[in-house]
């Protein structure tokens, strides 16, 4: 009589090589999608040369007037491009991070939460990541470090 039993392994704590695999590419694609905010640089700095092109009278325009106050609204533009850009990169850069140390669960899911704003990509990439988050199993795999 064969006295071995299966043991049916507890699903929560189980890891599944999906999962790892999952989070893996999912660290990737935020990696990758960091690199979009390159762009918001790119439109703050010229912003930025604009208005002080504007308030430097170096561009032509129609009084001194609306010349400075263009000036002033394009480097407030560009100012807050720079801060959005960089917060939301550093915030992607991080994500990153942690989704392969497989820490700070918390944030990854506030961040993944928030890139569902940027349409299309940010929008994809941050369902599955919530999908992918939230399964027992990558929890589990949190648990240690939240």
């Amino acid at each position: 009589m064969n006295t071995a039993t299966f043991m049916n392994p507890d699903p929560i704590t189980a890891q599944d090589p999906r999962d790892a695999s999952q989070l893996r590419t999912l660290s990737v694609l935020y990696y990758v999608f960091s690199m979009f905010y390159l762009v918001p640089l790119m439109i703050g700095a010229l912003y930025a040369f604009m208005g002080v092109g504007l308030l430097n009278g170096a561009l032509p325009g129609n009084t001194a007037t609306q010349d400075s106050a263009s000036g002033w609204v394009l480097l407030g533009l560009a100012v807050a491009m720079f801060f959005i850009a960089i917060l939301g990169g550093a915030l992607t850069l991080l994500v990153a991070r942690r989704l392969s140390q497989r820490r700070s669960l918390t944030v990854c899911i506030i961040v993944a939460a928030v890139s569902c704003m940027q349409i299309p990509f940010g929008t994809a990439l941050g369902v599955f990541t919530l999908i992918v988050l939230n399964r027992p199993s990558v929890k589990a795999m949190f648990a240690g470090w939240t």
